[in-house]
């Protein structure tokens, strides 16, 4: 069975213990595994702020959904386009910014 990886703070991480079985959802033929086990949740967070959030917000609105896979409501659009500021407990948060 497959073993899925995860693309996290900047790198490739397998985890090394035995994770939850994923399944086929029309034949429920099991097809691969996958585990969180070894990520620090806070690293991924503030990778996410300091490193993600600023990359993304470089591009235009369109190009940001084709990104992250989503189509946003008009309301999100809205707040895109007035710009996004990082919430005040991210760790990259600061007057310097």
């Amino acid at each position: 069975m497959m073993k899925l990886t995860s693309y996290a703070n900047g790198e490739w991480h397998s985890a090394s213990n035995s994770g939850k079985v994923l399944s086929n959802a029309v034949t429920g033929e099991e097809i691969a595994e996958i585990s969180s086990d070894g990520h620090d949740f806070t690293m991924l967070v503030d990778y996410a702020c300091c490193v993600g959030g600023p990359a993304l917000r470089k591009h235009a609105l369109h190009r940001r959904a084709r990104h992250s896979g989503i189509l946003p409501s008009s309301e999100a659009k809205q707040s895109l386009r007035s710009g996004f500021h990082p919430p005040d407990w991210c760790p990259c948060t600061s007057s310097s910014q």
